[in-house]
């Protein structure tokens, strides 16, 4: 059997320290549903269109099933929505290059926060550069979507801003980002992809005969009208709207 030459060497050195270096994040699971009596290929596109999620979000929540949905099972619990276990930076080093550890929570020990993974050091920062867009690789960067909140405060107090990421997926009636009861619950929820009601919604329509209302999960309707002027889009929250927004 011929031997490795230097450069082959070399590129398979390489390839492992970046499969070491990129490794899959670990998520923990925050909300499961079952399938159906009788499964396909497409169960795990109709389960994500149900969720509202991708699809290749629900194959990285579920690593038991192939990526051809071939193996799925039936009568079995999936999950619909992960969190990533938060890796928190400890010496100010971040992004993939460094597992993946977050600034979220980092302070110098002069007092600086630092809460953005800047994408060309690879160091947790705060200053505008590091926080800009196209710079910044993750945590608290500018240049989100406009409707996503920045600070945790969300819904028609707030301009009907949109929780997500780090401040939890549901908008409470007090126009606070968060997760679990307090904010998720029918009745406590004012709007949210994992507001409780949205998620009793999958549960009862896991099925392969109907397709899902086109945005039901993610419209941003704050009082039940749409179109017109504000273009509002209708949620479960809300059902289907049938009134346009003046």
């Amino acid at each position: 059997m011929p031997s490795l030459t230097h450069s082959a060497l070399v590129a398979i050195v390489t390839f492992l320290v970046l499969q070491s270096v990129n490794a899959r994040p670990e998520y923990n699971c925050t909300f499961k549903a079952k399938t159906d009596s009788t499964v396909s290929s497409r169960t795990c596109e109709v389960m994500a269109d149900r969720a509202n999620i991708y699809l290749h979000d629900f194959l990285n929540w579920n690593p038991s099933v192939r990526g051809d949905c071939s193996n799925i099972l039936p009568n079995t619990e999936y999950c619909l929505e992960a969190e990533e276990k938060l890796v928190e930076s400890k010496d100010g080093f971040c992004g993939p290059q460094h597992g993946n550890a977050s600034c979220l929570g980092f302070e110098y020990p002069d007092g600086t926060i630092a809460e953005c993974c800047n994408s060309r050091t690879w160091k947790c920062g705060g200053t505008l550069e590091d926080c800009q867009e196209g710079i910044c690789y993750s945590d608290s960067c500018n240049g989100l979507p406009d409707f996503y909140s920045l600070d945790g405060k969300c819904g028609k107090q707030h301009d009907n801003k949109q929780c997500g990421g780090v401040w939890g997926n549901c908008c409470n009636m007090e126009g606070q980002c968060g997760k679990g009861p307090d904010f998720c619950s029918i009745g406590k929820c004012q709007s949210g992809a994992a507001c409780d009601v949205v998620k009793q919604y999958i549960v009862n329509n896991l099925n392969l005969t109907s397709a899902p209302p086109v945005g039901w999960g993610i419209g941003n309707t704050t009082d039940g009208t749409c179109g017109g002027e504000k273009a509002y889009t209708c949620n479960s929250v809300y059902g289907n709207c049938k009134q346009s927004a003046s």
